[in-house]
């Protein structure tokens, strides 16, 4: 393939090389692995070994639309060969598999090493498998959290005691925090991964004191998008945030917000901290003797862990068990109260909908709720079928 005239070779970025350096940009754990596989173990070796593709690109601005188009119809018929195991959901338009790709190229072109995005012409896309699997839209119902959060707070309020108690006892300043997480979910419009910790993710670390400005009700969270993104608190999710760090009584503001009672992870932190604070071996034991977990975390000024995505979920499931709450015999997920939330606003104001729950573009928002849409759609058709006096 002939190189561009307008450009030079010294001037093109090798494809291999391209991935490289996209991976290395890419802070979360996960997504770094997610995008890895992608581009290098699916994109590249597609484009260097199938027999489609009769002569490999080297740079990335000699990928074409048609390489694209021999990738995206690579996919659909992985997805339909029984004996591979990717998912028409992975696979099609709004998948990982071809997502990833057309935003490489969209990183490409920022760095100036292509024109083009070769992945995004409809001839590519309309190849893709089709995804027609129905996606999670569980929303909890208002009575459902209702019930949920009338639980947690009496639940709270059968387990009051002294503020202090959490340095040996800390399963009743655990109610504090269950009963602030629930209204967070409920009330915030915060997805569980922006307010609870994803191991993999360096910077999903859980919703730390210093994002929590209770002066002026905001919390600040990095959002889906990775940018930080500012949270109003309602009247209750103040309150039980107020009262949660009066009794959690955290001794510095890089504490979390919803702190995990797991004792080996906590455990770990201790001892690891201890450590880079100087104390041999000998004294970590010394200190840890006759010691609960909680007592040298507050001696010592060291955060506890935070509350995990999975043990947000594990959480949940235990209190919907011991409220006798459901939705479709289903536990109240975290993600259902957001929708929940956004559910109930978009039916006042779609608009303030969007804002509530950040989405970008109010499109998002509408196909969120789009089964709102036809239901509001089919009660207009019959309000004007009734107005015209039905069939006659």
């Amino acid at each position: 393939m002939t190189p561009p005239e307008s450009r030079g070779s010294r001037d093109r970025k090798r494809l291999e090389a391209a991935i490289d350096e996209r991976i290395r940009l890419i802070d979360s754990g996960s997504y770094r692995r997610n995008t890895e596989f992608i581009l290098r173990e699916q994109f590249f070796d597609f484009l260097q070994t199938s027999p489609d593709i009769e002569e490999p690109p080297t740079y990335v601005d000699e990928v074409t639309v048609d390489h694209c188009r021999a990738y995206a119809e690579y996919l659909r018929e992985t997805v339909h060969d029984q004996t591979e195991d990717l998912s028409a959901a992975s696979a099609s338009e709004k998948g990982p598999y071809y997502t990833t790709v057309r935003a490489f190229f969209s990183f490409c072109i920022d760095e100036e090493w292509t024109t083009s995005n070769p992945a995004r012409p409809t001839r590519v896309r309309r190849v893709l498998p089709e995804d027609t699997t129905q996606p999670d839209r569980q929303f909890w119902t208002a009575e459902a959290r209702n019930e949920l959060l009338e639980h947690v707070d009496q639940q709270v309020q059968a387990g009051i005691g002294e503020p202090g108690s959490i340095r040996r006892k800390p399963e009743g300043v655990m109610l504090y925090r269950n009963r602030a997480l629930v209204a967070a979910l409920a009330f915030t419009g915060a997805r569980g991964g922006e307010i609870l910790s994803t191991p993999d993710d360096r910077l999903r670390n859980g919703l730390r004191w210093k994002n929590v400005d209770l002066d002026d009700g905001i919390i600040t969270v990095l959002g889906k998008s990775r940018n930080w993104e500012p949270i109003g608190l309602s009247k209750r999710v103040y309150e039980y945030l107020e009262r949660l760090k009066r009794v959690l009584q955290p001794t510095n503001e890089g504490w979390p917000v919803f702190p995990s009672n797991h004792s080996p992870k906590h455990s770990r932190i201790v001892r690891e901290t201890l450590k880079k604070q100087g104390y041999s071996e000998q004294e970590r034991e010394e200190i840890l003797e006759g010691c609960t977990l909680w007592e040298v975390s507050y001696e010592h000024d060291i955060a506890p862990p935070a509350l995990s995505v999975n043990g947000g979920r594990s959480l949940m499931q235990r209190l919907c068990e011991s409220a006798g709450v459901d939705v479709d015999d289903e536990y109240l997920k975290p993600h259902g109260g957001r929708r929940r939330l956004g559910h109930e606003i978009y039916q006042v104001n779609p608009a303030k909908s969007q804002e509530t729950l950040r989405h970008q573009n109010i499109g998002t928002t509408h196909e969120s709720y789009r089964d709102e849409q036809a239901r509001e759609t089919a009660k207009s058709i019959e309000d004007i079928v009734e107005g015209a006096g039905g069939d006659k």
